[in-house]
């Protein structure tokens, strides 16, 4: 083979190599979990950020189904496209959004990309509106049946020379609306009058 011939080669396959590795410095340094699966959901790769967060090794992973990392039943890839599906890892208590789509690769070889996004945080804010919804309700549930009971007779009871208003309410609301736990820290003001 001539030396500019064999030059040029040496020339391509560098280019194919740093561009190979250029795409996997770029598809690890995504934040979000990918796996690549064969059409059977196999486990053909999957970028650090998954490998991180299951706790393993790349060799480890591939060969595996990809129904195998999950902790709640996820739909198999022979459904096609999947979108915002909430799942968790067997090895991890944080809250995915797993998204797959159907790629076809080269030769017409059909495979499947998961993407998983962490949504814990958005999870524990839901879970913060819901306890705060509940309170709320409480709240008004509680207000309305005093309103609707003699509330002149449920006031008397509870205020008259008795602990600070805001104190009141809070004790009231423990007493008369069950699991809820209520707790304030005011200042006793004494009222005058």
């Amino acid at each position: 083979m001539p030396a500019n011939a064999l030059e040029k080669n040496e020339a391509v396959q560098q280019a194919i190599l740093n561009a190979k590795k250029e795409w996997e410095t770029t598809f690890d340094s995504i934040t979000d979990l990918l796996i690549l699966t064969d059409s059977n959901g196999i486990i053909q790769r999957m970028n650090r950020a998954t490998i991180d967060a299951l706790n393993t090794s790349y060799q480890k992973m591939l060969g595996k189904k990809i129904e195998s990392i999950f902790a709640t039943d996820v739909p198999s890839p022979a459904k096609g496209n999947l979108c915002d599906l909430e799942c968790k890892l067997k090895s991890k208590e944080t809250f995915y959004r797993l998204s797959s789509t159907k790629v076809t690769l080269d030769s017409d070889k059909i495979a499947f990309v998961y993407s998983l996004h962490d949504i814990s945080r958005q999870k524990r804010d839901e879970d913060l509106i819901l306890r705060q919804n509940q309170y709320y309700e409480s709240v008004l549930f509680f207000w309305s049946t005093i309103t609707a009971s003699n509330s002149l007779k449920f006031w008397s009871v509870f205020c008259i020379n008795g602990p600070h208003p805001s104190q009141t309410i809070a004790f009231a609301l423990a007493t008369y609306v069950p699991g809820i736990n209520i707790s304030f820290d005011f200042s006793l003001v004494p009222l005058e009058g």
